[in-house]
């Protein structure tokens, strides 16, 4: 079953598109949970404003799903038709119902789906939209934060799958690849002797720049010097996306149209939720299993 998440935005300026997350809900047919920030400090100062009507959509929000949890385990252990519950108050429809309109400046952003589960997306999505709000969690900004942070997904998704040491043995920095006409550097491989899967970053975090273009050409270069090697091994671009992905604006624009060039080009275009997917598509379950006789041989 499909699980989807959307975040919660606040847009105190739509004019300047600038926003900062203060809460994510994942859900699917039958489960939702969410989780807000507790720190409401930087968007008092990012507003300049009071954030007290951020807080009550939070409270109330929270609550509707308590409520609406507690109904699904009471009927899960006394049976369907024994409780007379009222029917779920927040389905999928209403994220979709909320995402298509603006709220003030509160934004909800449009369900993204994932394979995995409610609880699991949860806890992925806080680590990705809400950490940064904790003191000390930041990140370098820029592209080379991105890439460190690209670093740490595949690490723990490999770590998950194997163990810590064989994760560190599996991940290379700058890998290079033979095209057709000249050899290219990726930020990872996951290899042993041979690579099996490779991955690129680019952020848009910090808007549209000639070193944004620049690090775009660069690689749909590679992925279409790479061709027809870009699926053998898989090669992902993941993009963190601009800070305000409300579909508007020149930074969103040349995503989406590099997101749908890569795919073209042979590329799996991924998200930083979409990481550990991405190595399990490499690694299922059985391979990683057995991987002390297969994946650890020196390959000549």
């Amino acid at each position: 079953m499909a699980s989807y998440y959307s975040v919660f935005q606040y847009l105190p300026n739509e004019t300047a598109e600038e926003c900062v997350n203060f809460g994510v809900v994942a859900f699917d047919d039958q489960l939702v949970r969410c989780r807000f920030i507790a720190d409401w400090q930087r968007l008092r100062t990012f507003g300049k404003a009071d954030v007290g009507f951020l807080k009550d959509i939070a409270q109330r929000f929270q609550r509707v799903v308590a409520i609406q949890s507690s109904i699904a385990e009471q009927n899960k252990h006394l049976g369907p038709g024994l409780l007379d519950a009222p029917a779920p108050a927040i389905t999928r429809d209403t994220i979709v119902q909320l995402a298509s309109r603006w709220l003030g400046s509160v934004k909800v952003t449009e369900p993204r789906a994932s394979v995995s589960s409610v609880d699991q997306l949860l806890a992925d999505t806080v680590e990705t939209f809400l950490v940064r709000h904790k003191p000390g969690a930041s990140r370098p900004g820029g592209q080379r934060g991105a890439t460190k942070e690209l670093h740490g997904l595949l690490n723990v998704a490999l770590t998950k799958r194997f163990n810590a040491s064989e994760a560190a043995e599996l991940l290379r920095s700058n890998y290079p690849l033979s095209g057709a006409r000249q050899e290219h550097y990726l930020d990872f491989a996951i290899a042993n002797g041979v690579p099996y899967g490779g991955a690129q970053t680019v952020t848009f975090e910090d808007g549209v720049s000639k070193t944004l273009h620049q690090r775009l050409d660069a690689i749909a270069w590679a992925l279409s010097d790479l061709q027809p090697k870009v699926s053998n091994p898989p090669i992902a671009v993941l993009i963190f996306p601009p800070q305000c992905a409300d579909g508007r604006g020149e930074a969103n624009d040349l995503m989406q149209s590099r997101r749908d060039l890569f795919t073209e080009l042979g590329a799996d275009v991924i998200e930083s939720t979409g990481v550990s997917d991405w190595v399990g598509r490499i690694f299922p379950g059985d391979q990683a299993a057995t991987a002390g006789n297969t994946l650890f041989r020196p390959v000549a």
